[in-house]
Parts: C-alpha cells; structure tokens; sequence
C-alpha cells in the first residue's frame, strides 16, 4: 500500500516508504533514495499499515522448461524423449514415442452434446430430471432473428455396446424452458469411460441448431415432480336432470381450475358416430359402462365436453358451459346443446380441482411438510419458489379491464393496445410503457417522383 515503510535488512540498516506502485511494470517507487544500496541475497521486509491486508492466493500455477539435448556428437550419449500425453475430449492418454500416433484426434460429435453421468444405474421404472433453464434477456432476444427451424434433441444412453436411443418425454421445448425430461430407467444402462471418468452416462444431442439465444441451464435436479396448490374433489354428485332445457348447476367448491371432467349418466351406449365424436373430444376413456354378473349393461357414464357458449353446439353435442369463479355449470336447450337425460342423480364432476390463489405462492424451501404418508418417499421440499397464483379478480378490476377489452378486441392496434395487453399477458408484470415511433408521413422521403424510372427510384 501507499505509504507503508520498507525496512533493508543488511549490515547498515535502511529504510524508506512506498511512494508509488505500477502494476504494469511491477515496480515500486520509494519516498527517499536507497544509500547504500542493498547487495544480491538482501533481505527486504515492507510492513504493511493496513491490518485489513490478507495474503495473496494463488488460483493456478503453470510451470514451463525446456528440454536440451547433452552437448555431445555421441548418439548414445542423446536421451531423447520415450513417451508423452495427449489431451482429447477431456482425456489424457499415454503414448509411446516408439512408434507414430495422432496427436489430435477428431471430435465424433458435429454438433452439441451434453453428459450427465450417475454413480449408479437409474431403475427400470419411471425417471423425472428437471432442467431449470434461465430465461433469455429482451437484449438477447432484440439482438437476434428468429429461426426458422426448430431445435431438435435427441436422448441416449450407454447399453454397453453403443450408445442407444432413449425415449424422453421433453417438458422443455428442446431447452427453451424450464421443465421436466422424463422417461424409463433402461435395464441395459451400462458404465462407460468418459472424460476419465467411469460413470451411468446419458447424452443429449443436438440434431439441427435452431436456437435464436443459446440456452443457459441453471441447475439439474433428480426426484423431482410438479406440485399445485389444490384440492382434488372426484365423483361429485351435483343433482340429476329433470329434462328441462338451460339447466343450471352448482359444484360445492369454488372457483374451479382447468382440468375439470363432468360426467352424465345416460339410458343407453350412444351410437358408434356419437362414441367416435365423445372420444375425439374427451380421449378414449370418456365413456365408462358398468355391467351386471350377467354382462348386461347397468349403467352408462359419458364424460361431456366443456365450451365457451352454446352457438356452435348441435341438437346432438354433449356440450355444457362453466363459469369458473361460481361454479356455475349450465347445460343447453335441445336445440343448442343436448339436454341431459331425466334420471335421478345422474350429473357429477367425477374430478375438479380448486383452491388455489396468491397464498400458494410461497419461497423456495419453506414447502417441507407431507400431509399424508407416500410410499419410498422420506421428506419434500421446494427448491424453486412457487408461484403464479392469483386472487380472484375485484368487481372494480373486471368492469376497468373490460372497457379495454372492447376496445381492443385483443387486436393490438393503437399504442395503448399494446400496453393493455402486455399487461394482461402476465400476472409478473408490474408497468407496462408503450414508447411509438416518432416519423413524419409527409416528410419527401416517403414520396415518389412519378417521373423517375425503377432504376432511380
């Protein structure tokens, strides 16, 4: 530091200060000059004025020589070298100088490749890792053109003999977002050497390169699995139809999340035309018939179908509307929706999902408790905070937003549109400013001289 004294440890002792310090040159600069001046083997001691100072650490050390042969014509009297590394793909290798070999071998892999290695083989059962991946800047996205082509991931495992395709579920778009990659623990997942390591290894490669930011990966969990804040309510029985049209009901709970599957019992299989429409809608399992010791049809369930409003719906279509925030489910009139059969308690929610809110949004590792025992696992926590829940929405808020809504019909035109529905794109976003652009229509640049020919224009 500045100002610290220096002390000359010789026969007569000298001191002096530090009065100047190049970093470039490495060199001091002394208040005074040194007399006498100190010979070779002198030892100089600086006392530092500053108690805060530490000693230097040193973060990495490289040491360099040169090899001379002995001075001599003599070949018996030469040693030259017998053998040497060579560094490829994070490998060391010994070879031998006796005979010629390559020092720089050729990467395999063309494009990208990322190696996850296991001290152990994963089960035959189903595996879930979650890729936290960060989320690109607007800088980063503003700097770059979107792609036209989409990037492609392909998953693979060691099965002692080669590396084999693994069939993976991808949660997250090829690492375009945070997600889980699930699939099931090969039985042939065998131990191999990579990068001087002998581990489980797994392999993402990159089949084509279509990323406008190049994804960042924040951290790789094991045992991990998607939670929500819910309760799970399942065979509901909300009445039974007396055959009337516009038939309203209510489930107990509310408001109720997506996800929901409301069922109606009918007199009869419906038709294969119906059937094939049922489970283009609501997947296969939509129709649930339960027979007798006879193999007699007892009772049919036919799962129905959610839509917005009736304007659509056939004399035919099991289609029914829910209003969320009430719990309010309405059936339609014959003519516009099929009205349910007139059969005692024959209307349920066989599954619905409700609760939720901002009180679920809690930080990370504060979730550790299990309300109920599950098996093989010991204790849980949430390494990442929850988040995107939301309160039901004030009276004040819906009447403010749907003035707007009118008005831009969710067709940005004007600049407030494009605040308006910025704003309603995410519950993360606080203000929204829309900056438009400053140009004059009628300036001569933006006109054309109908008397210049294409070339000059």
């Amino acid at each position: 530091m500045l100002g610290d004294p220096i002390q000359i440890l010789s026969a007569i002792p000298v001191s002096a200060s530090i009065n100047d310090i190049d970093l470039k040159t490495n060199t001091l600069t002394l208040n005074s000059e040194l007399k006498p001046l100190p010979t070779a083997g002198t030892l100089i001691q600086v006392t530092s004025s500053n108690s805060g100072i530490q000693p230097p650490s040193v973060k990495s050390l490289e040491l360099t020589y040169t090899y001379n042969y002995p001075n001599s014509n003599t070949s018996s009297s030469k040693s030259p070298f017998t053998a040497c590394l060579s560094y490829n793909d994070f490998i060391y290798q010994v070879r031998d100088l006796s005979s010629s070999f390559t020092p720089f071998a050729r990467n395999t892999n063309s494009l990208s490749s990322l190696y996850l290695g296991f001290d152990r083989p994963f089960p035959n059962r189903p595996i879930a890792l979650y890729f936290q991946v960060e989320t690109p800047t607007a800088t980063e996205l503003s700097e770059t053109t979107t792609n036209p082509t989409k990037p492609r991931l392909v998953w693979e495992y060691f099965n002692g003999k080669d590396w084999g395709k693994l069939n993976a579920i991808d949660e997250t778009a090829a690492f375009s977002d945070r997600g889980l990659i699930k699939f099931i623990g090969p039985s042939d997942f065998t131990a191999t050497q990579e990068f001087n390591q002998t581990l489980y290894w797994l392999r993402v490669r990159g089949q084509s390169d279509g990323y406008r930011v190049p994804p960042r990966l924040r951290r790789i969990l094991t045992n991990t699995i998607w939670a929500s804040q819910t309760t799970t309510l399942h065979d509901e029985i909300l009445g039974g139809s007396n055959g009337n049209p516009n038939q309203i009901f209510r489930t107990v709970k509310s408001p109720i999340l997506p996800g929901q599957q409301l069922e109606v019992q009918e007199q009869k299989v419906p038709p294969i035309e119906e059937q094939k429409e049922i489970e283009k809608l609501e997947r296969t399992d939509a129709i649930t018939v339960v027979r007798d010791e006879k193999g007699e049809v007892e009772t049919v369930w036919v799962r129905w179908h959610e839509v917005s409003d009736f304007y659509e719906s056939g004399t035919r279509d099991r289609h029914y509307t829910l209003n969320r925030l009430t719990g309010e489910i309405q059936f339609g009139d014959g003519k516009y929706g099929l009205i349910p059969p007139q059969i005692r308690n024959n209307i349920r929610m066989a599954r619905y999902k409700t609760d939720g809110g901002a009180k679920g949004n809690k930080p990370a590792e504060i979730i550790n408790q299990l309300k109920t025992t599950i098996p093989f696992i010991d204790r849980v926590t949430n390494l990442e905070a929850a988040g995107g829940g939301s309160d039901r929405e004030p009276i004040d808020r819906v009447k403010e937003r749907g003035q707007k809504f009118i008005r831009h019909r969710n067709r940005a035109v004007t600049v407030q549109d494009f605040e308006d529905l910025t704003y309603e794109a995410s519950p993360d976003i606080a203000r929204v400013k829309a900056i438009a652009p400053n140009y004059e229509p009628l300036t001569d640049e933006l006109w054309l001289d109908p008397k210049l020919t294409k070339a000059e224009r």
